[in-house]
């Protein structure tokens, strides 16, 4: 199952490490760390065209998306009783 993140981007549902929210006010300075040290490695995929709502973390990569992290959530938690995965298990 996929992901969709926005745009015309996709990701493997298993490949998805974490998904957070982000911007003005929900930003912690760790998570903006880590996006900064993504960058710099030129692992970050910005696809929003304005302001970030959210970062998700995959396997491969870091992807800067104008969807938050609520919508994103939901979408994970609502294709993992289709693949049998471990949020079908109700958390």
């Amino acid at each position: 199952m996929f992901l969709h993140l926005g745009g015309c981007v996709v990701v493997p549902l298993d490949e998805v490490v974490a998904i957070v929210q982000v911007g003005r006010d929900a930003s912690s300075p760790d998570t903006k760390a880590f996006v900064k040290a993504a960058e710099e490695e030129g692992l970050v995929m910005n696809i929003c065209e304005d302001q970030a709502s959210s970062v998700t973390v995959t396997t491969r990569g870091v992807y800067l998306s104008s969807i938050s992290a609520a919508t994103l959530s939901k979408r994970a938690k609502d294709l993992a009783p289709l693949r049998g995965g471990p949020l079908a298990a109700g958390s």
